[in-house]
């Protein structure tokens, strides 16, 4: 394995880590609005995200068993500068959530909050299959943002919210399965 090979490791555990609670947040939110949020059910959103975790937690330790060479000035610059840009898309998209969170409520449309946020979620993910040049992104940006747009053109009340959020949680851990399933293979290659 290369230093690259530790890299990738390194950041598809730390995606499937992210997208892992993130997914379970939004199960928990589609429990709570599905009026089904008991010790049984939260118990199974709680083990299913620590499976993730903990093969998640494999592949960060496989990753730093690589033996990687020093990182070259190009290479330093280049995690900096994707760190920057990580950061900034982040701040565009927890803002744009906030604004929304603000705005929605006041023009009559607060009931359409959690398909908007899922929206959010799946654009934000578009610059980052760039910037970490995996294509997985992008899928699973598009499916967030056609299941949140699917929701609010065929939901229903009341259970538009709660169905953008099972939804969410869903396209989430598929998303960090696959990648998981991906590290795995890679990590015993």
């Amino acid at each position: 394995m290369t230093p690259t090979t530790a890299y990738r490791l390194a950041g598809r555990a730390t995606g499937a880590i992210f997208f892992t609670l993130f997914g379970a947040a939004w199960l928990s939110l589609w429990l709570v609005g599905i009026q089904h949020l008991t010790l049984l059910t939260e118990a199974g959103v709680v083990l299913g995200a620590l499976a993730l975790l903990f093969v998640s937690a494999w592949v960060l330790q496989r990753a730093k068993q690589v033996p990687t060479a020093p990182v070259s000035p190009e290479e330093a610059a280049l995690k900096k500068r994707h760190g920057r840009v990580f950061g900034w898309v982040n701040a565009a998209q927890w803002g744009t959530i906030f604004l929304l969170g603000w705005l929605l409520p006041r023009l009559g449309y607060g009931q359409d909050m959690i398909p908007a946020i899922v929206i959010v979620v799946g654009l934000h993910l578009f610059p980052l299959a760039h910037l970490f040049a995996n294509p997985i992104h992008h899928l699973t940006g598009g499916a967030l943002v056609a299941w949140a747009l699917g929701c609010l053109l065929l939901g229903q009340q009341p259970d538009l919210q709660a169905q953008a959020a099972l939804g969410a949680g869903c396209i989430l851990w598929v998303s960090a399965a696959y990648a998981l399933w991906l590290a795995v293979r890679g990590a015993r290659g």
